[in-house]
This record gives structure tokens, C-alpha cells and sequence, in this order.
């Protein structure tokens, strides 16, 4: 894990340098880690919020598959997850049955009095 973690460091830095230019000369590795650090903070921050508030507005596109809407779904909750948003698997299923409608409607029913 430490040798995983090194190279993370140094990819982060690497990619930091080339895109602005102000960190090739960093020798301090604490200085340079909070710089990488308050550069992506607020991003990470964003991207939960987003893909939270993706995950809560999950609707089935009209000319989606079930299989498709699922593992985009699961693929949202995995997101969700790696960014350290807990995405629970009845959270899954909640926001995945919530919003089925059309010719889903009955699926969406029989799934929710089961939940009940």
C-alpha cells in the first residue's frame, strides 16, 4: 500500500507540475501535498455533490433498457462510494424503483408494497 501511495503522490505531482508550472521545483514533500491538496479539495467536494444529487434524480431514460438503467445506477452508487458518499444498497434500490414510470409503473408497485 505504501508503494501505491508513493506513486499516486508522484503522479498527482507530476500532473500538477506540467499543468501549471509553479510545482517543479518543490523539494519539501508536506509543502508540496498541501498544495495538491487545496487544489482538489473543493473539486472532490463538487463531485460528491453532484454525483449525490445524480444518484437521488436517477430516472430511466425513455428508450433505455432495464439492464442498461440498472448498471447505470450501480455505476452512479459505485461513484458515489468511491468518493466516500455512503451509497447504501436500499439507497440503490430506492432511488432506482422511486422514479420507474410508463410501462414500469407496475414493476415500481409490486417492488414497493414488497418494500413495505
Amino acid at each position: 500500500m505504501h508503494q501505491n501511495g508513493n506513486k499516486i503522490i508522484m503522479m498527482l505531482w507530476l500532473t500538477l507540475s506540467c499543468r501549471f508550472h509553479t510545482n517543479a521545483a518543490e523539494n519539501n514533500a508536506k509543502i508540496l501535498w498541501d498544495k495538491i491538496k487545496s487544489t482538489f479539495t473543493g473539486q472532490t467536494e463538487d463531485r460528491k455533490l453532484d454525483t449525490g444529487k445524480e444518484l437521488k434524480n436517477l430516472q430511466i431514460n425513455s428508450n433505455e433498457l432495464p439492464n442498461d438503467y440498472i448498471a447505470r445506477a450501480r455505476g452512479i452508487a459505485t461513484k458515489c462510494n468511491s468518493l466516500g458518499l455512503d451509497a447504501s444498497p436500499r439507497e440503490l434500490v430506492y432511488y432506482t424503483v422511486r422514479d420507474l414510470k410508463g410501462k414500469f409503473v407496475k414493476v415500481r408497485d409490486i417492488l414497493k408494497t414488497q418494500r413495505d
